[in-house]
């Protein structure tokens, strides 16, 4: 069996491939993927001398064509982007970590400062992750993001003493607000839904699905 979910943004894009990857596929072969250690580390490769093993960070940008990239997940929040030119593609693992330590901002100074590509070209899409009905964090983790993004509001979800956190939209927000227009999100939840892999559901570490893009 193989679901596929799209993306309408990244779909317009002629000249890239991509897949927010479900427990069916195995593409460990297929895709490089990074040393992910829940970080707000950005890794940028931009010739075939760079790819080597072992390279830790949790966002990886490429402008190298045929080179698939990809991020594991199993309930954190896989984003993965292009710009409408096909300069550039990227891979986000933003787990609770990287998105309390802005990771995608990260990211975005990286495409201004490595690309010089304005932000209302870059397409990025969110993939399926734990979504706020399953996410239920701990008081003070709950009170550590309240705090630090005190602006925001619908991400935090208190239903009488217990925390619960929209990752995903917290990142959507956080994009939004500097200055990315075209942003997609895949509605599905990794621990309700059996197509993909939850550590919340299964408990168990090493299990991932992969969310995968490259140039062609």
């Amino acid at each position: 069996m193989k679901i596929k979910y799209d993306s309408k943004f990244l779909s317009k894009i002629n000249g890239i491939s991509y897949c927010f990857g479900t427990k069916y596929e195995n593409q460990n072969n297929e895709v490089f993927t990074l040393n992910q250690i829940h970080s707000n580390k950005v890794i940028v490769i931009k010739n075939h001398s760079q790819i080597k093993s072992n390279i830790d960070g949790d966002a990886l940008i490429t402008n190298v064509k045929k080179f698939n990239i990809g991020v594991k997940t199993a309930d954190c929040v896989p984003i993965l982007f292009a710009d409408c030119d096909q300069k550039i593609v990227g891979a986000i693992h933003a787990g609770w970590r990287g998105t309390y330590n802005l990771i995608v901002l990260e990211v975005l100074d990286v495409i201004r400062k490595d690309f010089n590509i304005s932000f209302n070209k870059i397409f990025f899409s969110i993939g399926p992750y734990i979504q706020k009905c399953c996410f239920e964090v701990g008081e003070e983790i709950w009170n550590s993001f309240r705090d630090k993004f005190h602006e925001y509001s619908k991400p935090f979800i208190r239903i009488k003493d217990k925390y619960f956190l929209d990752l995903g939209l917290l990142n959507y927000l956080i994009l939004r607000r500097n200055g990315v227009i075209n942003i997609d999100m895949v509605n599905s939840c990794t621990k309700c839904n059996p197509d993909y892999y939850s550590y919340r559901r299964e408990k168990k570490s090493g299990l991932n699905q992969i969310s995968n893009i490259k140039l062609n």
